[in-house]
């Protein structure tokens, strides 16, 4: 069995060309995803989504704007798929995965758990979107807490819900 040897040097420059980081810039967006494999949705965005601040370090403010994305999108050029926008070309790929998950309408445990608990909070939310609640300085509600948020109180306990938990 041979063993390479890598200096730190050529392990840099392998990482860098990897994340199209060098100076050879890729043909455009889909091309940058296609290279890179994927660009990860981050909801949380300080300066500007995550997806648009790695296509233009790879592209370039000539080469980029964050319209360009949502038109690739829908054109279908690329496609988003679990948080992750992928060529449409590795469709494929995933049709298999996406065979198994639950029909459209047919219910889990999950989605019966939290349409309940939906159901049994309607009023609560309906409270708090029209804004009557903010309005009034958002006095506590009395809102059902499922057993999974924020390791509150059993599910079906009657809590009051304050203000901060909306805000």
């Amino acid at each position: 069995m041979t063993v390479h040897e890598l200096s730190r040097t050529d392990a840099r420059r392998i990482a860098v060309r990897a994340q199209l980081l060098d100076a050879t810039r890729p043909d455009g967006l889909p091309d940058v995803v296609r290279r890179l494999t994927l660009l990860q949705i981050d909801p949380t965005a300080a300066v500007a989504p995550s997806a648009d601040l790695v296509a233009w370090s790879r592209l370039g403010a000539s080469g980029y704007a964050p319209a360009d994305l949502a038109a690739a999108l829908a054109d279908r050029r690329l496609l988003e798929l679990r948080a992750m926008i992928r060529p449409a070309e590795d469709l494929a790929l995933y049709r298999a995965e996406m065979a198994e998950w639950p029909e459209r309408g047919t219910p889990t445990s999950w989605s019966e758990y939290h349409g309940t608990w939906v159901a049994a909070n309607d009023a609560c939310r309906r409270t708090f979107s029209t804004g009557s609640a903010r309005r009034a300085r958002c006095p506590p509600v009395n809102c059902r807490t499922p057993a999974s948020c924020r390791g509150g109180p059993a599910a079906g306990a009657t809590t009051a819900m304050s203000p901060s938990c909306w805000s």
